[in-house]
């Protein structure tokens, strides 16, 4: 099948179209997640900055000042993970976790 699409024999259907996209994109993820682990967790962790929202179309009364906050994340293992295995609901658990103690002003 795939052999034909490249020989431009036929042409995919768009669900099949879908569903090699949706493969190629899980193995990708499954072959960059441990270089990037390794990459993430190297030399201390990683610094992960936010910035403020921009806040230029709110109006003065209800502007506020917002800094910028950092932190470094040291163990990039679990967010990694859910991130390779395109689980949604495991990485906002993962990264909440990480990112609970940013708070607001």
């Amino acid at each position: 099948m795939i052999t034909a699409w490249l020989a431009e024999e036929r042409c995919p259907r768009p669900e099949q179209q879908q569903r090699l996209e949706n493969a190629f994109r899980l193995l990708r993820r499954r072959n960059m997640a441990p270089s990037m682990t390794r990459r993430l967790n190297a030399g201390g962790g990683t610094r992960v900055e936010i910035y403020p929202v921009d806040q230029s179309e709110v109006d003065d009364k209800h502007r506020r000042t917002a800094r910028w906050r950092h932190k470094n994340i040291y163990r990039w293992d679990p967010i990694v993970t859910a991130w390779s295995r395109s689980d949604l609901h495991a990485l906002t658990y993962r990264w909440r976790d990480v990112i609970t103690d940013f708070d607001s002003d």
